[in-house]
C-alpha cells in the first residue's frame, strides 16, 4: 500500500511526537526544593521537558508548568519549556 504525501506527513508527525513523549517520561522528575542541577539539565514536570537556565538546586516554588508561559522560575532556577525532543536527554 503506498501512502499519499498527506498520510505520509501525519504518519511522521505521529512517530515524533510519541519519540518526543517516550524521551519526556524518562527524564528526571522535577523535585524541589533539593535537586541539583547544571545549566542545560532537563527534567520532567507536569509530562513536558524543562530546561535549566541557570546551575543551582531547585527552589521551593512550584514546580515548572505552563500556566504563565515558556519560562518560569521555581525560586531559585530558571526554567524554559522544551515542546519536542527528538534526541534523549541524559537523566541528572
Amino acid at each position: 500500500m503506498t501512502l499519499n504525501a498527506q498520510d505520509q506527513a501525519s504518519r511522521w508527525r505521529i512517530a515524533k511526537n510519541s519519540r518526543s513523549r517516550r524521551f519526556i517520561a524518562q527524564l528526571t522528575p522535577w523535585r524541589g526544593p533539593d535537586l541539583v542541577v547544571n545549566a542545560g539539565d532537563y527534567v520532567q514536570s507536569y509530562s513536558m521537558a524543562w530546561k535549566a537556565q541557570n546551575s543551582g538546586t531547585t527552589g521551593a516554588g512550584p514546580a515548572p508548568n505552563n500556566s504563565t508561559g515558556n519560562t518560569v522560575s521555581d525560586g531559585n532556577i530558571t526554567w524554559s519549556h522544551e515542546a519536542i525532543l527528538l534526541t534523549a536527554k541524559p537523566n541528572i
